[in-house]
């Protein structure tokens, strides 16, 4: 749960998903790689993908939480479509006794094909860098050693069937494919330009960031970004002028404003003259919208860091009532109830 409060990058508030880089080798229409197996974990090893069939090629790696509910689902594929090789491949980590535990302890979850091709070599860079895609679960459909489709598992039944039909359209996935890369990079250079900016004001020279960020808005006036930034630089001015912008994006109450609060707070708080102005828009939080458990956690952090100590605690007895249901982080479980007891 430390991710509520630290998880909403720049690139997902600016609205956008960069998953594929510029450039990309490997996307619907092209050949697929070779396999790249450094050893196999469970079933029959595979040499090649089929020249003339279907094929699943999806990425997890032990410790990828979300990769785990949909060993069931890969595993219900394999049964249902005998005739599609299901291969689950282990990335992203060490090789390790621990990768064959995981395995043995999923039992029949992972009724399927599994190996392991290494950390960032194999087919960490031969099929996940080499399309752009930097998150697991992903997973690959390829037919007749053609990819035909890149994304999520949640995706990947009905495009499947499609794919097993014939009806399945793989130059339109290309053109999509293609069409996110070239936002892709445009996004990144949104990131990096307004990066540069923010952290020009952050170094001193304000008056030069807030004249370069007036001359950048021109062209992006809808980026929320902008807006991020100009917000987060008050919080070295006026304590009224930054409390009010917080309060406006709190009263509002969605997840797009609650987002720029969190970030907002992100960009201040390793900033030492901004703390003042920082913890006192975190008091307000505590004091009237501390029923959004996203919010709270954030001034929580705040108060950790400015060492607050009774709001600190008080934050935290708050967090743990509202995330009572929910399985947290036992790590940071451990660390909300040392708080709300004063620790």
């Amino acid at each position: 749960m430390k991710a509520l409060a630290t998880s909403f990058v720049v690139s997902a508030l600016l609205g956008f998903s960069y998953a594929h880089a510029q450039g990309a080798t490997v996307y619907p229409g092209a050949s697929a790689p070779d396999l790249s197996i450094k050893r196999w974990l469970k079933g029959t090893p595979v040499t090649a993908l089929p020249e003339h069939g279907i094929a699943i090629v999806e990425f997890w790696a032990t410790w990828c939480g979300t990769c785990k509910p949909w060993y069931p689902r890969l595993s219900e594929l394999a049964r249902k479509h005998k005739d599609v090789s299901v291969i689950g491949v282990s990335i992203w980590e060490k090789d390790d006794p621990v990768i064959d535990k995981h395995v043995k302890e999923q039992g029949d979850q992972m009724d399927y094909c599994l190996a392991y091709s290494g950390e960032r070599d194999g087919m960490a860079a031969s099929w996940m860098a080499a399309s752009g895609s930097n998150g697991i679960p992903t997973a690959f459909i390829v037919k007749d050693r053609i990819i035909q489709w890149i994304g999520h598992p949640m995706s990947l039944e009905k495009t499947l069937d499609e794919v097993i039909a014939g009806t399945y359209d793989v130059e339109k996935a290309k053109e999509s494919f293609k069409k996110r890369e070239a936002e892709a990079a445009k996004n990144i250079e949104i990131i990096n330009a307004t990066e540069k900016i923010d952290q020009q004001f952050w170094s001193g020279d304000h008056e030069g960031a807030r004249n370069k960020l007036s001359e950048y808005k021109k062209d992006h006036p809808d980026l929320p970004i902008v807006g991020i930034l100009s917000t987060s630089w008050l919080a070295v001015g006026k304590k009224g002028d930054f409390m009010a912008e917080i309060v406006k994006l709190l009263e509002k109450g969605d997840s797009e404003s609650i987002s720029d609060v969190i970030n907002i707070f992100m960009r201040c708080v390793s900033h030492t003259q901004a703390r003042a102005n920082l913890h006192a828009a975190a008091k307000k939080i505590l004091a009237s919208y501390s029923d959004n458990g996203n919010a709270l956690a954030t001034a929580y952090n705040v108060f950790r860091i400015v060492k607050d100590k009774p709001n600190t605690k008080t934050s935290a007895l708050k967090l743990l009532a509202i995330y009572k249901e929910m399985k947290l982080e036992p790590k940071y479980k451990s660390q909300l109830e040392a708080d709300a007891k004063g620790e």
